[in-house]
């Protein structure tokens, strides 16, 4: 097995795929004929490893069932050899997004591992990487992050490739990411890619990096480098191993992406034009020491800021404008110049004048930075926020649109904490959610229909379609705009977009025909909560799977909090 592996490793190394699957097949043909089953064993946990890779999955499942009942037939289930077949068939079940029995299999290894091994075995180090990754699927992020740290602990202190340990400040950096701390997940993300550089730029993990990199900036609302880097990734993938599964999920991400730039609304495109044109010039030769202390672009609640301006939304607020944000110690003494010279900027262009209503006032302009969050957020204290007491909509203002320019970072600090709710609250407000469309569509929309009390039937069936749009935000991790928005922005999203023509097609069908498009829109949100292994329940009705959620919650003041609450 050991000369099976080495020519195996050489073959890998010379990038020479297909004739090392030529000769794993020879060998496992000739370990048959001779009837030698542990070496059959061996050549099968090398088959996994390359048809998890070039997800060939059909034939990786059999042989990992074969695999399986050899070690069963061999009364071999609790022994190391067991165990790392146990981690083998386990990476391809993750592989194919079978967390759940992924997991299952990991725990079986550790099991073998705790009563075999030293608890400072290397071996433990893959197992942890592993099981990370599939709890980080499960979205049990606090576990995750754990094992992952574990891993790292065990990597530092053996002093081994540093390969190992920059796999493993990637995995750690995805984790911080989904947790939303995305200042901890890119500095460990850096530190990751400085050790592959530095030590195995070929290695297939530097691609992972480099995806997760990708996503920081895309996360930052950087697309052109997030995009550039994807497009990297996409090239080394397909070289090495043509299409495979990982070349496909990064591909999507680059598609979404690509298409959320191509949406970029016109009236975002006019601002940063006109920015590029008249403003900056002005700012870098009168004002060449203040620019370090500014944030300017176009965030908040102009329709422009969400890429839905149109020919109607145009008839005020709208036009050649821009955002010019200072701390406060900097506003203070400096804002009242600076205002004059924006005031003294071209007033149309392109043919649009802004025409500032009301309501307008204090959008674009000069602005305080701390005025401007206090304003949106109720406090200036990131680190005791309460993310159940603010709008959603005034979060989504403060953190849409496009920064062109930040180089003290403070404003750009702000909106990667607010970027998402963390995992708890978005869990908890997911309850409510499906729990309202439970009540109101599921439940009480028939109900006020066998009463014929439409007017109650309508209010039921407002209740479902509100909280359905705020159900595929939540699942989307996307903030939901503004209610004369939210439905525009629904179409927009890559998950359950689909459920846009449902919910309007409730608006005009019969009244008796709604209850069955009501339970059908309830059957896809409910594959989408096993789809994001939120549940598993199959039960179309949606309560079914409120108490399954609330488990997944891990701070305790949330849990107890009522499923209506959020």
């Amino acid at each position: 097995m050991e000369q099976i592996r080495n020519k195996i490793d050489l073959l890998y190394r010379e990038n020479k795929l297909e004739e090392a699957y030529t000769y794993l097949l020879d060998c496992f043909e000739q370990a048959m004929i001779q009837k030698d089953d542990l070496l059959v064993l061996g050549i099968l946990s090398e088959l996994l490893g390359y048809y998890r890779v070039h997800a060939m999955f059909d034939l990786g499942n059999k042989m990992a069932k074969n695999a399986l009942q050899l070690l069963n037939n061999m009364k071999m289930e609790d022994t190391i050899i067991a165990a790392t077949t146990y981690l083998n068939i386990a990476t391809l079940y993750r592989a194919q997004k079978h967390n759940q029995e992924a997991y299952d299999l990991f725990i079986k290894c550790m099991h073998i591992y705790n009563h075999t091994l030293d608890e400072q075995d290397e071996r433990y180090i893959a197992l942890y990487n592993n099981m990370s990754l599939a709890l980080h699927e499960l979205n049990d992020l606090d576990t995750a992050l754990e094992y992952a740290t574990k891993a790292l602990s065990l990597l530092l202190e053996s002093n081994t490739n540093q390969t190992y340990i920059a796999i493993t400040k990637t995995n750690i950096a995805q984790v911080y990411f989904s947790m939303n701390n995305l200042d901890e997940g890119v500095l460990m993300l850096e530190g990751a890619i400085e050790l592959f550089i530095q030590y195995d730029p070929t290695s297939p993990h530097y691609n992972a990096a480099l995806a997760s990199l990708a996503q920081s900036y895309y996360i930052q609302k950087d697309y052109t480098n997030s995009l550039r880097i994807y497009e990297d990734v996409m090239n080394n993938i397909q070289k090495k191993y043509g299409k495979n599964a990982d070349y496909e999920s990064v591909k999507s991400n680059y598609e979404f992406i690509k298409t959320h730039l191509n949406n970029r609304g016109f009236g975002m495109q006019l601002c940063f034009d006109y920015y590029q044109e008249f403003a900056r010039p002005m700012l870098e030769n009168n004002f060449p020491s203040l620019l370090e202390h500014m944030a300017i672009g176009l965030i908040g609640f102009g329709s422009e800021c969400l890429g839905f301006d149109d020919e109607l939304s145009r008839d005020h607020d709208f036009g050649p404008s821009f955002c010019i944000f200072l701390p406060k110690v900097i506003y203070d003494v400096h804002h009242k110049q600076l205002q004059a010279a924006y005031d003294q900027l071209p007033t149309t262009y392109q043919g649009y004048t802004r025409i500032t209503s009301e309501q307008g006032h204090g959008r674009v302009g000069v602005l305080c930075i701390e005025d401007y969050v206090y304003s949106m957020i109720g406090t200036l204290d990131l680190s005791t926020i309460n993310w159940f007491s603010f709008d959603e909509s005034n979060v989504l203002a403060l953190t849409n649109g496009e920064l062109w320019l930040d180089h003290e970072g403070m404003l750009t600090k702000v909106r990667k904490t607010l970027q998402y709710y963390p995992s708890d609250v978005r869990l908890k407000k997911l309850v409510k959610s499906i729990a309202k469309m439970a009540q109101s569509g599921q439940y009480n929309y028939a109900r006020c229909l066998a009463r014929n009390d439409l007017v109650a039937a309508n209010f039921a069936l407002t209740e479902f379609m509100k909280e359905t749009i705020s159900c595929i935000y939540l699942l989307n991790k996307v903030y939901q705009p503004f209610y004369k928005w939210s439905y525009q922005g629904l179409r927009r999203l890559p998950i359950l977009h689909e459920l846009a023509s449902d919910i309007q097609s409730l608006l005009i069908i019969e009244n008796e025909d709604k209850i069955e498009v009501i339970e059908n829109i309830c059957i896809r949100i409910v594959k989408e909560l096993q789809h994001q292994n939120l549940t598993t329940q199959h039960d179309a009705f949606l309560q079914e799977h409120v108490n399954g959620i609330m488990k997944l919650i891990k701070d305790k003041s949330i849990q107890r909090m009522h499923i209506m609450e959020g």
